[in-house]
């Protein structure tokens, strides 16, 4: 057939292929191999590996970068770290912060305020992160101790405690917390070298000033914020005659006091109030349900208690706690039940609680020695006769081995004795003693 000027020569295709375009001449295209989920071509790929052009024939190669892979093996499966995805270029998310043109998405987003970098939200993700605060240092804790404890005959921020002055549990505490930023010690000028040798020995890495109380409680607490460092947001408030303050404690009320401006430790009251004459005639019953005992330690912020305590000043009122100067000023006041057990050392009977609180189980370190010795003998007794079998036919070996096993009988013998001693003598609070079991028998119980 002869073929006319202008024209291409090609062959004649079926009728179901007709519909096709020719295939394009050039550079052979390969399937993307699938390494991360939502991204194309050789961008999927380790950085260190880049592609050849496959001719008809040959095999894939593959030039091994600063990362060298098997070949076959993608990035992040076998145990190997995945590598983090890229976005294409060309492909940018819109942008919607201020600053448009051409540069916009080049730009980087604003800064996002304090109160979202420490909470919620973290700073420059989409999705939420936790529901707990991040831990940040901006709190002032205000150490009160320059009281004379009238009430208690004695002084008791220094004295000793369970084998420690009772400063000490407040200021490990503070130093253990990692929301407060520096701790502000008031006390005496008597005590004010010792208290500072405390501050270092037991919260060394936390700094600590001391400034001198005054007169009335609200005049040391209004010494301590004056001494506060104006870069914290916060100012925690804290009795040191309450000697089972917790970093637990420190770290709730520090979140509460972000959310909500203040928290101040407190507990429901459990015990039946009555109001009274002062002669001590009652005059009616009062609902428990709406009344709460406050305690410390109570956070604020700084700003706002700076401010209340300068209103209070300033009208000459009496007051007894910090949450009654926020009241005073019109400031909300949110309580927060923290801890097990925060009691204060007010008068004889609560220095013996707090001592049979805080001292050391010294029965149950006893009970668990003797019964670690025991378990050391056990073994012992099991091993002898194996020796013996293994010693079969030595008669002076046989014999020694016999005085051994004797020798570990008799101390084991020992050990149970003085073990059962030990459990009459301390015994375990959370097992039922002997005498509350056969009580509660039936037979017990019908005479």
């Amino acid at each position: 057939m002869r073929q006319l000027p202008g024209t291409r020569r090609h062959r004649l295709r079926p009728a179901h292929h007709r519909h096709q375009r020719p295939r394009r001449q050039g550079r052979a295209r390969h399937p993307a191999p699938r390494c991360h989920r939502g991204q194309i071509g050789e961008r999927n790929l380790h950085p260190g590996i880049r592609h050849q052009p496959q001719r008809r024939g040959q095999k894939r190669q593959l030039h091994p970068g600063p990362h060298r892979l098997p070949h076959g093996r993608c990035p992040g499966r076998q145990g190997r770290p995945p590598h983090p995805p890229q976005r294409p270029p060309g492909r940018r998310r819109p942008q919607s912060h201020a600053g448009g043109g051409e540069n916009a998405h080049l730009q980087p987003p604003p800064a996002r305020p304090a109160f979202l970098q420490r909470c919620g939200r973290a700073p420059g993700h989409g999705r939420a992160g936790p529901q707990r605060c991040q831990e940040v240092s901006d709190v002032s804790a205000i150490l009160l101790g320059a009281g004379r404890s009238r009430r208690l005959g004695f002084d008791k921020i220094l004295s000793p405690l369970a084998g420690r002055p009772v400063l000490s549990y407040s200021l490990e505490a503070l130093g253990a917390s990692p929301h407060i930023a520096e701790i502000i010690l008031v006390t005496r000028p008597d005590i004010e070298a010792q208290a500072a040798a405390l501050a270092q020995q037991w919260a060394p890495g936390k700094p600590c000033r001391t400034v001198h109380g005054g007169a009335e409680r609200q005049d040391s607490v209004w010494a301590g914020l004056q001494a506060s460092s104006p870069s914290s947001a916060l100012a925690l408030v804290h009795d040191a005659a309450r000697p089972l303050l917790t970093a637990d404690m420190i770290d709730q009320l520090a979140v509460a006091a972000r959310e909500h401006g203040s928290a101040v430790c407190a507990r429901p009251a459990t015990d039946t109030l009555k109001e009274a004459t002062p002669d001590g005639l009652v005059l009616r019953t009062m609902d428990r349900s709406k009344f709460w005992q406050i305690e410390t330690p109570q956070v604020f912020r700084l700003t706002e208690i700076i401010q209340a305590y300068q209103k209070v000043q300033q009208e000459k009122v009496a007051v007894t706690d910090d949450a009654s100067v926020a009241e005073h000023a019109g400031l909300p006041v949110r309580l927060v039940t923290a801890g097990l057990f925060n009691l204060k050392i007010t008068r004889p009977a609560d220095w013996l609680l707090l001592e049979l609180w805080l001292a050391p189980s010294r029965g149950a370190d006893l009970r668990l020695g003797i019964h670690e010795l025991a378990n050391q003998f056990s073994p012992m007794v099991g091993y002898l006769p194996l020796l013996k079998k293994h010693a079969a036919g030595n008669a002076k070996l046989e014999g020694y081995l016999d005085k051994v096993g004797e020798a570990v009988q008799r101390a084991e013998a020992s050990l149970r004795a003085v073990q059962e001693l030990a459990r009459q003598v301390h015994p375990d609070p959370s097992s039922p003693s002997p005498s509350s079991s056969s009580s509660s028998s039936p037979s017990s119980s019908n005479s």
